[in-house]
């Protein structure tokens, strides 16, 4: 599906909003934070790199006194589905993080705004910040309805909202440590077709698991992450060409 512009541009400004102060704290539908706080468990899978801004992410999630932040970097355990379901294992059976009543996985090329650990207070078993991916050449944001035996775009999507949708990306998702007990093990997995090819991504398996026990999925598009990408200009550009061809 090909994404209009008011999509690209929504993405585009989302980044330089983030960039330039930060988002402001979306309220419709968030919980109150209470005399206690929130313990949130953020989970970096990263093969020795992280990006800049995360860094500077750390130290904002830290600085949050509404919550109490663990953070957990996972290096160089591939392929990524066992580091995402190594940080599951950590974030249920370690009881150091016993206390831990969110997981927030967020990728090591990811950036967010300083207030993404709010997601917990909406109190869904599963939240996911607006994440976008290039797909042929086009910005499309990770906000998927199931149409037949594949997903769709979900368009347009609505600013600074909370939407419901059958799959997103695992960039930034936060998951309520109750929804893992309707799930079985392996949480993540990649799933390859009779020829050993790539059918579905982990991220989408998740979600599909997820949807088929019952839990509902949201994304919050008031919540903005930036993702630091290496494309091939050359492809964009043959992709770009394709698509004004077929107008």
């Amino acid at each position: 599906m090909k994404p209009n512009g008011k999509t690209i541009k929504l993405a585009l400004e989302a980044k330089y909003n983030m960039a330039k102060k930060g988002a402001d704290s979306p309220s419709e539908g968030l919980a109150p934070a209470g005399a206690a706080k929130t313990h949130v468990l953020v989970g970096i899978p990263h093969t020795g790199k992280i990006r800049a801004e995360l860094g500077i992410n750390f130290v904002q999630w830290m600085s949050d006194f509404r919550f109490i932040t663990e953070i957990l970097p996972v290096r160089n355990r591939r392929p990524v589905t066992d580091a995402r379901n190594f940080i599951v294992k950590e974030f249920l059976d370690n009881p150091v993080f016993s206390e831990c009543q969110y997981l927030l996985m967020v990728d090591s090329d990811m950036s967010t705004t300083p207030n993404i650990l709010e997601l917990a207070l909406y109190n869904k078993p599963i939240i996911g910040a607006l994440t976008f991916m290039v797909k042929e050449g086009q910005i499309v944001p990770i906000a998927m309805r199931r149409q037949g035996r594949g997903y769709s775009v979900i368009s347009p999507l609505p600013a600074n909202a909370l939407v419901e949708v059958d799959a997103t990306g695992t960039g930034c998702l936060m998951i309520r440590r109750d929804a893992f007990s309707s799930l079985k093990r392996p949480f993540f997995e990649y799933v390859l077709d009779e020829d050993g090819l790539g059918q579905m991504g982990n991220d989408f398996y998740f979600c599909m698991k997820a949807k088929e026990a019952g839990l509902p999925i949201f994304v919050h598009t008031g919540y903005m992450t930036a993702h630091d990408q290496t494309v091939d200009i050359t492809d964009m550009y043959f992709a770009q060409l394709k698509g004004e061809n077929s107008k």
